[in-house]
């Protein structure tokens, strides 16, 4: 009997753990359409990612599945001809629209539907999709970068430009942040950013053009790589020459005596190479070899003396790995 009570305990606990998992899988593919359906097919230029069985949605509820993928059109005119199931109160008309989208960054894909006014239609063409793209692109140029980044970085960094792309919402300065991220492992960081740029450009025109916050993130970039390119080399020469410098020099020249008021001709007729100024000028070696030992820990320690300017996001992703700080007036 104790054997048979635990084989029916085993056998419920088995089921209810079944039941569980269907759940869960039906929960992650997302909701069954349900009542009356109809048939519907759309021609994408690419549709890579997307898989039968993959969701349909409107306004981001689900309402039918993917049936078939087929490619048509080899070898001039390559295309994807989709067809999709979805429920009759959301079929698609007249100046409607179909965008193959990244359903999450593991790479599932679902098909966004906008269902359009005027006539119910049974199929899309490529003048009224938005194909899928292959991620990949966003990164070429760009290996030896994302080798050291961490999983979670390149994470960021890709969901945002996913967001860009898609025309979903995004947060500019989480976008700028990921960037910036990039930049600080990059050994040029203004060629890294400028391939990132460029990649996108690549990615928004192979998926039929630019929307306005793709716009604004390449002028936005572009703007301050041409700027920052023009007077990059004004930037060491400020670091090299800058008040580091002329501190240090000051000080060396204090050093061997040389101060405000002092008569140059007189101390270098001093200097003269008899074995008296010879022997003065040995002795002040130490404090000249003392003097330039300080000079790294004086660059070190220099600040702004009303403090640090602030400076807008993508200004702060070309600076940030480098010795430039920008001071307030």
């Amino acid at each position: 009997m104790t054997l048979r009570r635990s084989g029916w305990r085993v056998a419920a606990v088995a089921i209810v753990t079944v039941l569980l998992a269907a759940l869960v899988v039906g929960a992650l593919r997302g909701r069954t359409p349900t009542g009356d359906t109809v048939t519907m097919s759309a021609d994408f230029t690419d549709a890579s990612g997307l898989r039968q069985g993959d969701e349909v949605k409107v306004r981001g509820v689900s309402v039918g599945r993917v049936d078939s993928i087929e490619i048509l059109g080899l070898p001039n005119d390559v295309h994807a001809h989709v067809s999709f199931t979805i429920e009759t109160t959301s079929e698609i008309h007249s100046g409607g629209h179909a965008s193959i989208k990244f359903q999450n960054m593991s790479g599932t894909r679902y098909i966004d539907a906008v269902s359009g006014y005027g006539q119910v239609v049974d199929f899309l063409p490529r003048t009224s999709t938005t194909p899928s793209f292959d991620i990949t692109m966003l990164f070429n140029g760009l290996a030896p970068v994302l080798r050291v980044m961490s999983p979670d970085d390149v994470n960021k960094l890709t969901s945002n430009l996913v967001l860009l792309l898609q025309g979903d919402q995004h947060d500019p300065a989480s976008l700028s942040a990921a960037v910036g991220q990039l930049s600080r492992y990059a050994t040029d960081r203004q060629q890294a950013v400028q391939t990132l740029v460029d990649n996108v450009k690549h990615a928004s025109d192979a998926l039929g053009g630019r929307s306005l916050q793709v716009m604004a993130f390449i002028t936005g970039f572009d703007g301050v790589l041409d700027q920052t390119m023009t007077v990059l080399s004004q930037f060491d020469t400020t670091s090299k020459y800058g008040p580091e410098f002329v501190d240090s020099t000051v000080a060396l020249l204090h050093s061997i005596g040389l101060h405000k008021g002092v008569d140059i001709g007189a101390e270098l007729a001093n200097l003269m190479p008899t074995p008296e100024s010879l022997a003065k000028l040995f002795g002040l070696l130490p404090q000249v070899a003392s003097t330039l030992q300080k000079f790294e820990a004086r660059q070190r320690g220099v600040s702004c003396s009303k403090g640090p300017a602030q400076v807008p996001d993508i200004v702060s992703v070309m600076l940030s790995a480098g010795e430039v700080v920008l001071c307030r007036k």
